[in-house]
């Protein structure tokens, strides 16, 4: 009596897919196994594949947006949101937290958190809000 077929499949952290097969059955047609393999291996690629953290200044007019040298990312981390240390800048407004949605109304990231676990590439924007001037009265008009 032969021992059934069993077919594992690892991915690390870093990415890197590991299949295991055991107790190959003679009656199991070679070809059908190669198949098995290859749609195991395309999935597991598919999903494994490093994601990108990019960051948009959303209309700044001077500094730099910051720089993600540890991108790309393997799939599922959860990378720290970098603060706004290039320093751009866009007149008459102030920087707030990062954002998924250029116009603000995604998810916010404050500088130093953690992204959710990465799944697709993703761009973080500067959403601005209008810098409060205080304008002195003259109330003896």
């Amino acid at each position: 009596m032969s021992n059934p077929v069993q077919i594992a499949r690892e991915v690390s952290p870093a990415g890197v897919l590991a299949i295991k097969v055991t107790g190959l059955v003679p009656r199991l047609p070679w070809l059908a196994m190669l198949l098995v393999l290859a749609c195991m291996l395309g999935h597991s690629r598919a999903h494994a594949q490093p994601f990108s953290v990019t960051y948009i200044g959303n209309g700044a007019d001077g500094g730099l947006t910051p720089t993600d040298v540890n991108s790309p990312y393997a799939a599922n981390s959860t990378p720290a949101v970098l603060s706004n240390n290039s320093g751009f800048t866009r007149a008459g407004f102030v920087f707030q937290d990062w954002n998924t949605v250029s116009g603000g109304a995604g998810t916010r990231y404050s500088p130093g958190a953690n992204t959710s676990p990465l799944t697709a590439d993703i761009i973080l924007y500067a959403p601005v809000s209008y810098t409060h001037l205080t304008l002195p009265t003259n109330r003896e008009v």
